[in-house]
């Protein structure tokens, strides 16, 4: 019979650790998240999740674009279209907020 590694004692020690530096991760994502919300906060006509799900669309875009010029040996220039629209999208909402 095949003796089959256990996952348990790892996890647990991941659930210790994190469970001490908790405080330290809530800080941290406060910092990091809260300027994003209020980058992606235009109007208060369109939800906040909608922003967000355009923001995580926009950066699937660009990690599939990326993905797709590394398999299929595409030309490396096709990766500025995607990052080019993230951009010019980002800066207006800048200006609009």
């Amino acid at each position: 019979m095949k003796k089959k590694k256990s996952y348990f004692w790892p996890a647990a020690i991941l659930v210790i650790i994190l469970i001490l530096i908790s405080d330290f991760l809530a800080r941290v994502s406060s910092v990091l998240f809260l300027p994003v919300e209020r980058l992606l906060f235009v109007t208060p006509g369109i939800s906040p999740v909608t922003m967000w799900a355009f923001l995580g669309m926009m950066l699937g875009v660009i990690y599939g674009c990326y993905v797709s010029i590394r398999k299929f040996r595409l030309d490396n220039k096709l990766i500025v279209i995607p990052v080019g629209i993230f951009v010019v999208v980002i800066n207006l909402m800048i200006i609009l907020s």
